[in-house]
């Protein structure tokens, strides 16, 4: 898609970064084409990406479609954006509904923040979601925007927070993850670092796999334990958080010290020496014990947490 979509031509070669959201809509507009169609091409890919993101399954009843939006349909398939198989309408690709919600919610505007809420508990809309916050994080100097949607979401009601963590993860997959952590960082700590814990358990959750190392070895019957147990990070999505965590050691030796802990145990345990981040974990890790070392001292416990 990048490579049709001439994306490389598209942007000033003097920036910095390119968002990964500016990709898309850059790839999206490809897709709408020029021309007077151009508005009824967006509307029925977001038309499909909504419909879709309703069913378990993601395929639509051709029938759920009016009679004068058929041939642009059949214009979808030519051009393979859409798979038919009667009575079957699907995207081609399932990126391409992600793609799709994330535009409803774009196209929301100042609704998005509420919209999304009500979303939240539909799996397929998690990933436009936090596509939709990585994009008010990627656009534009600072996280005003980005800020003022959080605000809205606060709530202790499981939509409120369930959507919380998806705007957190829009900072955790950005291109330029590492500015935008260091800029509400005052933000992460508040609180006793409240949102810092839900960033580090966010981390260790959405930006890992799970290790095919134990795959003969488990049990059938626990697989999905053994798939959330075992973790294996993300190198491009962990790097710019230890560079942080590390520059803030004693920030994260203050309000979160346990999964801080956690998060350098990880890494230090699947990562080879010689891979970035180590010695910032490693740093990080020195710090944490420090800090455990002197509330040993003074009588505390952690319980099963000793070893970590």
């Amino acid at each position: 898609w990048v490579l049709r979509a001439d994306i490389a031509q598209r942007f000033s070669a003097s920036r910095p970064w390119i968002g990964e959201t500016e990709v898309i809509d850059s790839i999206w507009d490809r897709w709408a084409g020029p021309g007077s169609m151009s508005l009824s091409r967006d509307s029925l890919l977001r038309t499909l990406g909504q419909r879709e993101g309703e069913k378990l399954s993601g395929a639509v009843h051709v029938d759920s479609f009016s009679a004068n939006e058929l041939p642009l349909l059949g214009e979808f398939a030519q051009q393979g954006l859409i798979r038919v198989n009667q009575p079957s309408v699907r995207f081609a690709h399932d990126l391409m509904g992600d793609w799709a919600r994330y535009r409803i919610l774009k196209f929301a505007g100042n609704d998005a923040p509420e919209k999304s809420k009500t979303l939240a508990q539909i799996p397929r809309w998690s990933r436009a979601i936090r596509l939709y916050a990585q994009s008010l994080a990627e656009h534009g100097e600072g996280l005003e925007k980005w800020k003022a949607a959080s605000i809205q979401l606060a709530g202790e009601d499981a939509e409120s927070k369930l959507v919380s963590d998806l705007f957190l993860d829009g900072l955790l997959f950005a291109a330029n993850s590492i500015s935008l952590l260091e800029q509400v960082w005052p933000d992460l700590i508040a609180d006793k670092g409240q949102i810092l814990h839900r960033l580090l358990k966010r981390l260790v959750h959405v930006a890992s796999f799970p290790d095919w190392r134990i795959s003969g070895l488990k049990d059938a019957k626990l697989a999905e334990q053994y798939e959330a147990w075992f973790r294996i990070p993300q190198p491009l999505y962990w790097i710019p958080v230890l560079y942080v965590l590390e520059r803030h050691a004693k920030d994260v030796a203050k309000h979160a010290l346990i999964q801080g802990s956690e998060v350098c145990a990880l890494w230090l345990r699947t990562m080879p020496t010689g891979m970035p981040g180590r010695k910032e974990a490693g740093a990080l890790a020195l710090e944490l014990a420090k800090e455990a070392q002197g509330l040993v001292a003074q009588g505390m416990h952690f319980g099963d947490k000793d070893k970590v």
